[in-house]
């Protein structure tokens, strides 16, 4: 049985949370430490879910010898730093994605795991949704080779800047939407079809839209905005400053010829209408993916139809809910603890590499060849 730990008790860690109750109640981890900078945060996940103790310095984490596995779920800025020193003493770590700020950082990373023998693993949560786990059977069994594939993710923007304040200032977040959410459709890309060759990205941004929604939804989001800022006017003032994108567009050509892609924003005009839809396009059929929001107890679903199998669409509605896919990525962490497979880590930092070659396609006005010089050996 391993021991785990939770630096970081803010939004996505109730899924992260949930994941490890069910673990525990396999038989799996022990509950050891949860830890928030904000003292009530650690103390009330420590009650909520039976953990044994909580902390306020992730340090403490760090001299526990009963913990074995730490979920770090902490702003972007600070995967690196704790990561490392959280390996450095013996721990597996489980980070959330984006895995770091940069490349150089993922690098680091990567080479404290080779120092220290154990497992660095990074939450691209989407790979342990099942519709994409049977979209890529179905790619590899019927439909390669693909010739196109497309995903398209909206949120609503002011629930973002409002719930996770970190989001909009990019020294602690790395960029604007294509980091977030783009870095997810990486990874799902190199996944199912392989390798990119190079990527072009297009990106905008309307801080005015934000403040709209605000303004719209004033009774609740108000609230928020007074809890964090002195005044709305200090508020406008921050949005109206922010530089990062809040809508991103990419094509891009993967090495085996197929064509992509990954449209994501912050542009949705109502906080219901999330929307997540991924087309695969290939020689012996099409596959159709609509999913949901990572935190809804809602199924997702899959289309697929093979020209193999009469011209006939196939449709499934009762796959895991979309939540239970942290519970899976849980499983899998500790399943890559025990077998030391260190290949998350790698598509991690792979993810950011294609991130960072997109961000200088918009600065350039042009595509950018992707490269690929790191060692993704252990």
């Amino acid at each position: 049985m391993f021991g785990a730990a939770v630096i970081g008790c803010g939004l996505v860690s109730k899924v992260h949370l949930d994941a490890l109750k069910r673990l525990e109640s396999d038989g799996h981890v022990s509950l050891e430490f949860t830890c928030d900078v904000i003292e009530e945060r650690a103390k009330q996940s420590m009650k909520k879910y039976g953990f044994k103790h909580y902390t306020t310095h992730y340090e403490d984490v760090s001299r526990s010898k009963n913990v074995d596995l730490a979920f770090v779920l902490l702003p972007v800025s600070s995967h690196h730093k704790v990561s490392i020193d959280l390996m450095n003493s013996g721990k597996n770590v489980l980070v959330e994605k984006p895995m770091a700020l940069n490349t150089h950082e993922c690098q680091e990373m990567i080479e404290s795991m080779k120092k220290n023998k154990i497992v660095l693993y990074v939450g691209h949560v989407k790979r342990k949704n099942e519709a994409y786990r049977l979209a890529k059977v179905y790619v590899d069994k019927h439909i390669s080779p693909v010739y196109l594939i497309k995903s398209c993710e909206r949120w609503y923007g002011a629930n973002h800047f409002l719930m996770n304040l970190w989001r909009a200032n990019p020294s602690l977040s790395g960029g604007g939407i294509w980091m977030d959410i783009g870095c997810h459709y990486i990874d799902i890309f190199r996944y199912i079809v392989g390798e990119m060759k190079n990527i072009y990205l297009m990106c905008n941004m309307f801080p005015e839209d934000i403040l709209k929604q605000i303004k719209r939804y004033e009774k609740e989001w108000q609230q928020k905005v007074k809890d964090s800022y002195r005044n709305m006017e200090e508020f406008e003032s921050y949005i109206k400053k922010i530089r990062l994108e809040g809508n991103s567009l990419s094509s891009i050509e993967f090495c085996n010829g197929a064509l992509g892609g990954i449209d994501v924003g912050w542009c949705t005009k109502s906080p219901e209408m999330y929307y997540e839809r991924t087309e695969i396009f290939g020689h012996g059929g099409i596959i159709i993916i609509e999913s949901h929001p990572f935190y809804q107890p809602i199924s997702p679903r899959i289309k697929i139809y093979l020209e193999n199998n009469g011209g006939k669409w196939n449709e499934s509605f009762n796959l895991p809910f979309v939540v239970d896919a942290f519970y899976q990525q849980a499983k899998d962490f500790i399943k890559a603890v025990e077998n030391r497979d260190c290949s998350s880590a790698f598509d991690g930092k792979r993810a950011i590499d294609i991130v960072q070659a997109g961000y200088l396609s918009f600065a350039k006005k042009q595509p950018i060849e992707i490269e690929n010089n790191g060692d993704d050996t252990f």
